[in-house]
C-alpha cells in the first residue's frame, strides 16, 4: 500500500537532509583537522628525527676526533716516558761513573801521598857495587843484580811495557822474568817473614823484593812512582803477604 506523502512529511524528510548534510560536513571538517594536525606532527617529528640524526652524528665525529686526540696524546705520553727512562738510565750511569771517579781520585791521592812519604824512608843502597851482596845474600843476588840492570831503563807508569812503564807489580813480574823463576800468580803466599829475594806485597798495591845488607838490615827494593827505588822494609805502609821466591836456600 503506497503512503501518501503529505507537506509535513516533505518537510520532515527535507530537514533531515539537511541535518545529513550537516553532520557530513562536521565530520569531514572533522577528519580534515585530524588529518592536517597528524601531518603537522609528522612533519615536527621528522624534522626533530632529522635534528637528533645530526646531532647524533655530530657527536660521533666529535667523539671520533676526541679518541683521535686522546690515542695522540697517549703516544706522546708513552714516547715522553720513554724519554724520561732513557734520561734517568743516563743519569744513573752518571752517577755511577762520577763514584768511580772520585773512588780512583781518592785512590790516587792517596798513593800519591805515600809516594810524597817515601822520600823519608829511602834505603842508601850503594847500585855500583850490588854484586857485593852474593856474599850474604847467596841467590838473592841475582834478583837484585837484575833490578840494577833494569834500574835506567825502566820507568814508572801503568801499561806495564817498556814504552809505557811497569808499575811495582809489573815490575816485579819483569825482574823474576829476567832471572828464569814463576811469575807472581804461581808463587807461594804467606804471611812472612820474607827471605831474602822474597818480595813484600804492601797495602798500597807495592810488590818489593826483600834484602838484608851485610849488618843484617833488612831493605827492601823495587818500582815505585819515583822509579826504582830503594826503601826501609818498614816504611810505613802496612805489610799484607809475602811471596816467596826460594831465591836464598
Amino acid at each position: 500500500m503506497q503512503i501518501a506523502v503529505t507537506p509535513a512529511l516533505e518537510d520532515l524528510q527535507r530537514a533531515v537532509a539537511r541535518r545529513n548534510k550537516r553532520s557530513f560536513a562536521v565530520t569531514a571538517l572533522i577528519s580534515l583537522a585530524i588529518v592536517s594536525v597528524a601531518a603537522i606532527l609528522l612533519m615536527s617529528t621528522l624534522s626533530a628525527v632529522r635534528d637528533a640524526n645530526r646531532q647524533l652524528e655530530q657527536t660521533q665525529t666529535k667523539l671520533l676526533d676526541t679518541g683521535n686526540t686522546l690515542t695522540e696524546l697517549e703516544q706522546q705520553l708513552v714516547a715522553k716516558k720513554v724519554a724520561l727512562d732513557s734520561a734517568a738510565a743516563d743519569i744513573a750511569k752518571l752517577q755511577s761513573e762520577i763514584e768511580r771517579l772520585r773512588a780512583e781520585l781518592a785512590e790516587k791521592s792517596k798513593e800519591l801521598q805515600e809516594a810524597v812519604d817515601l822520600g823519608q824512608f829511602t834505603y842508601q843502597l850503594d847500585w855500583g857495587d850490588a854484586k857485593s851482596m852474593y856474599s850474604y845474600n847467596p841467590g838473592a843476588a841475582d834478583a837484585l843484580v837484575a833490578i840494577v840492570d833494569l834500574r835506567g831503563n825502566t820507568e814508572w807508569g801503568m801499561a806495564n811495557t817498556p814504552e809505557g812503564g811497569y808499575n811495582s807489580p809489573g815490575f816485579a813480574q819483569l825482574v823474576l822474568s829476567r832471572i828464569g823463576r814463576p811469575g807472581l800468580a804461581e808463587l807461594p803466599k804467606d804471611s812472612g817473614p820474607p827471605q831474602p829475594g822474597d818480595i813484600v806485597v804492601y797495602r798500597s798495591g807495592y810488590h818489593l823484593f826483600y834484602f838484608e845488607d851485610q849488618s843484617h838490615r833488612p831493605f827492601v827494593v823495587g818500582m815505585t812512582p819515583f822509579g826504582v827505588t830503594a826503601l826501609s822494609y818498614d816504611f810505613g805502609v802496612e805489610k799484607i803477604a809475602v811471596l816467596h821466591t826460594a831465591l836464598n836456600p
